[in-house]
């Protein structure tokens, strides 16, 4: 028979037992999404059309479908910008619709009648939440705004922050040119990252937290917005106490080069990550 295993293996054992738990449950919730990118774009269930006239998705045509609110601070920030891209778009098939959840109808006609030209797109009131419901919950979108994209085949192929790079979404899906396998990558490594704030913050297994993140890594490989999410985890989280510095400098390093330097967060996170590591020459070499 075997020799019967010491206290301290028995506690190494449960540790990575309860650490592979931990992980198994949360990647099952990441994963428990009721749509993905691909699938085909749900029929808009709307109450009330506030501005603009009745919209219904169709082949042949691109759609941007914002979720947003009359409460939300960065919802007005991104307002004018919604604007001016469907008037940039608007000749090419794109429409783009604002829809809230918000129930006042009274309280959601003045607020866009108080924008006037600012907000010059299809606004609506949702219909008790199914809007909501077939979009932000089935995606696993958390805050507002947030927005989707549907291509001409009525596919959901791009969803995120309505300033996040939109416009660039929008001609790559005019041109035929957007990689859905790409993004839906990219929506695991998103899907990944509360796993991983979850594991290095609470879980005493470096090991288990340096395998999601390259996993993180892996998946957000051509999305600079994702790799420099990670980054920040990593070196603005004061409850991690040895954060992984050199993967935060792979996910740094690659954000960099893939925007060219010109997104000024992404710019700020390497800077960080090369100061934490004591690479002042470099970092002072960034902000020139």
């Amino acid at each position: 028979m075997g020799a019967e295993p010491t206290m301290k293996g028995r506690t190494m054992f449960l540790k990575s037992l309860i650490s592979g738990i931990a992980v198994a449950v949360l990647l099952a919730g990441a994963g428990a999404l009721a749509a993905e990118l691909g699938d085909p774009a749900a029929p808009l269930a709307i109450k009330e059309w506030v501005k603009g006239t009745p919209v219904s998705i169709e082949k042949g045509k691109v759609y941007g479908i914002e979720f947003w609110a009359t409460w939300c601070g960065p919802c007005r920030t991104s307002i004018p910008h919604l604007t001016k891209v469907q008037k940039e778009y608007a000749g090419q098939g794109v429409t783009l619709i604002g829809i809230t959840n918000e129930t006042d109808s009274k309280k959601v006609r003045g607020f866009v009648e108080d924008m006037g030209d600012q907000m010059d797109y299809t606004v609506a009131i949702d219909d008790e939440d199914k809007s909501s419901n077939a979009y932000m919950k089935a995606y696993g979108a958390r805050g507002i705004p947030h927005a989707f994209v549907v291509d001409k085949q009525g596919l959901i192929c791009w969803e995120g922050h309505p300033m996040d790079g939109l416009e660039e979404i929008l001609d790559k899906v005019l041109a035929g040119e957007f990689d859905i396998e790409a993004q839906r990558q990219v929506a695991k490594a998103k899907a990944l990252m509360p796993v991983y704030g979850y594991l290095v913050t609470r879980v005493d297994e470096p090991d288990i937290a340096q395998l999601v993140g390259k996993r993180i890594v892996e998946y957000a490989k051509k999305d600079a917005a994702a790799l420099n999410e990670l980054a920040g985890l990593i070196v603005d989280n004061e409850d991690i106490e040895k954060p992984d510095l050199d993967l935060a400098l792979e996910a740094a390093k690659t954000a960099h080069a893939l925007s060219e330097g010109k997104d000024e967060d992404v710019n700020d996170a390497y800077y960080k990550v090369l100061k934490a590591m004591g690479k002042d020459d470099e970092a002072k070499a960034l902000r020139k």
